[in-house]
C-alpha cells in the first residue's frame, strides 16, 4: 500500500515563504504553524493539524525568499504555489525565531512531494 506524501506551504513576512515536510494525517483539518514559549526566552515552532500538534525541528521546515513578482502573485493569490522555482535559504529554527519576518504564518496549501522537490 503507497502512502502519499505532501507538503504544506506558508506564507511568512515578506519575502518569505516555508515549506514543512512531514507526513499529514489529512488535508481536510484545520492547520496552523505558530512559535510557542517553552522556557524563559525561549521558543518552539509547531504544526497544529486538527486536535495533534508537533513540535517541528531544524530537518522538517525549509525557508524560501521570493522575487518581488512571485511574492505579488502568492499575495494575490493568482496562481498556485510554485516552491521549485523559489530561493531556498539555509536557516535553522533558532535562527528564525528571532526574526519579525517570521513572528506569524498563513497557510498557503499543500503540495505533492515530488512537485517540490529540486
Amino acid at each position: 500500500m503507497e502512502t502519499s506524501s505532501s507538503q504544506w506551504l506558508f506564507r511568512a513576512g515578506q519575502p518569505y515563504c516555508l515549506r514543512v515536510s512531514i507526513t499529514p494525517h489529512s488535508a481536510s483539518v484545520p492547520v496552523q504553524l505558530d512559535w510557542r514559549p517553552v522556557r524563559k526566552k525561549a521558543r518552539r515552532l509547531y504544526l497544529s493539524t486538527g486536535p495533534e500538534n508537533r513540535e517541528l525541528a531544524d530537518g522538517e521546515v525549509t525557508v524560501f525568499r521570493l522575487s518581488e513578482s512571485q511574492w505579488q502573485t502568492q499575495i494575490a493569490g493568482h496562481a498556485e504555489a510554485q516552491p521549485e522555482q523559489w530561493a531556498v535559504l539555509p536557516f535553522a529554527l533558532s535562527e528564525l525565531a528571532v526574526h519579525p519576518e517570521f513572528a506569524t504564518f498563513d497557510f498557503l496549501g499543500m503540495t505533492e512531494t515530488d512537485a517540490c522537490e529540486n
